[in-house]
């Protein structure tokens, strides 16, 4: 089954947008942008919990998160679910390089958010002249991956307190692309059912982690708002080398004066 475009005749210019994606800003200015453009449908302000992408169905869209957080998750066979990750502002959701491929996972906003809607067909068509957006695509899908073998590694390998810090220090480095300093803050529009959902633990236990980082003085998380108490305790405590994160989040904007030949070669070996 394929899932029918959302409004596919509603269209609004990349420059008329307040909140530009990441990976249009980085092809302004340049051939690509414009026709680039011409792939993404339309903007749609969607409440909470709005389903865009199901679990077994193909869809004909790709989303570009402008504003708000999506849920990335796999519903296994006895109604359990597992939180494979969050798609932040700037984050592509959905994009595959075979327009019929059935999505191997469902994906439903957190909070009112602002979406990017943008045709596959398009895209798959366009891409080929425009290598400066098919290396910046490479890049953002090879850090998708890694990032995700990250958190798997973390759960499957740490003990509960670990893999609580681990993702919401990981989510606050993404958001703000900058190391934390003491007191930084970021709203944060998880319920404590979908951060246990994320790590493996049920929300009773979250709870008890997150009393546990509070008491320590490395976060705090309460009202969606998350305060990073001890940058430096909470990245030893979640096992993770701070300046290697960044480094890796930023190798996923490769610079807009690229040798295509020489970045290919270079993403075959990553």
């Amino acid at each position: 089954m394929i899932r029918k475009s959302i409004h596919p005749h509603q269209q609004q210019h990349c420059t008329a947008c307040a909140a530009p994606c990441v990976f249009m800003q980085h092809l302004e200015g340049g051939t690509c942008f414009g026709e680039l453009e011409h792939a993404l449908l339309h903007r749609a302000d969607m409440p909470a919990n709005t389903e865009i992408l199901a679990q077994g169905e193909a869809s004909d869209n790709f989303f570009m998160v402008a504003k708000g957080w999506v849920c990335l998750y796999v519903l296994l066979e006895d109604g359990r679910r597992q939180n494979i990750g969050f798609a932040l502002p700037g984050d592509m959701v959905g994009f595959s390089f075979d327009p019929v491929e059935e999505m191997g996972f469902s994906a439903e906003t957190l909070g009112d958010s602002t979406l990017c809607v943008g045709s596959k067909e398009r895209a798959l068509a366009i891409l080929p002249e425009c290598p400066m957006a098919l290396m910046r695509l490479s890049r953002q899908i090879w850090w998708e991956h890694h990032h995700t073998r990250s958190l798997l590694t973390s759960v499957a390998r740490t003990n509960a307190i670990e893999r609580v810090a681990y993702l919401l220090y990981t989510l606050y480095l993404r958001a703000t692309r900058k190391k934390a300093a003491r007191g930084d803050c970021l709203q944060v529009p998880l319920t404590q059912q979908q951060i246990g959902d994320a790590v493996g633990l049920t929300s009773v236990h979250v709870s008890r982690m997150l009393s546990h980082l509070r008491s320590s003085d490395l976060l705090s998380l309460r009202g969606g708002r998350l305060r990073i108490l001890d940058p430096r305790g909470l990245a030893e405590l979640a096992n993770l080398d701070v300046d290697t994160f960044l480094q890796q989040l930023n190798a996923a904007e490769p610079p807009r004066q690229v040798n295509v030949a020489e970045f290919l070669e270079q993403a075959g070996t990553a």
